[in-house]
């Protein structure tokens, strides 16, 4: 049986084999696995959010209701992740649940949810609202 080693970020060293779930679930990952590589590959993902994809893959329903505890920082490097290794099922779960964190805020509050800054003058801000003003309603 092929298994990659994949090495987060911060070094942390995960052993995918073609029986692990994340090897089912990411496009990235089966590449690896059926290309007969070296067998090792360095990913820009760092090794708790590595974890907790694995942890999703493999165990779909318990993980959907960890993504409500996690914070916005981690769901955005989540999404980046499994952008990253190809897991476009993953994504959109993800996704969908930072659109539920912003349902029914005003652009204020996205902001400090996520950590955004404005950069709109008042006046750009203005201007902004009367072109697109019935996006925010």
């Amino acid at each position: 049986m092929s298994c990659i080693q994949v090495e987060s970020t911060d070094g942390e060293s995960f052993v995918i084999d073609q029986a692990c779930s994340i090897a089912h679930e990411s496009k990235f990952m089966r590449m690896m696995l059926e290309s007969n590589s070296s067998g090792k590959c360095r990913v820009c993902i760092t090794a708790s959010i590595m974890k907790k994809l694995i942890s999703y893959s493999a165990n779909q329903l318990e993980a959907s209701l960890d993504l409500k505890m996690c914070s916005a920082d981690t769901l955005v490097d989540l999404l980046k992740a499994a952008h990253f290794l190809d897991m476009s099922t993953v994504e959109d779960v993800i996704a969908e649940s930072i659109a539920d964190r912003m349902k029914g805020q005003n652009r204020e509050t996205i902001r400090q949810i996520f950590g955004i800054q404005n950069d709109f003058t008042e006046e750009e801000e203005k201007q902004r609202l009367r072109e697109s003003g019935w996006a925010f309603k």
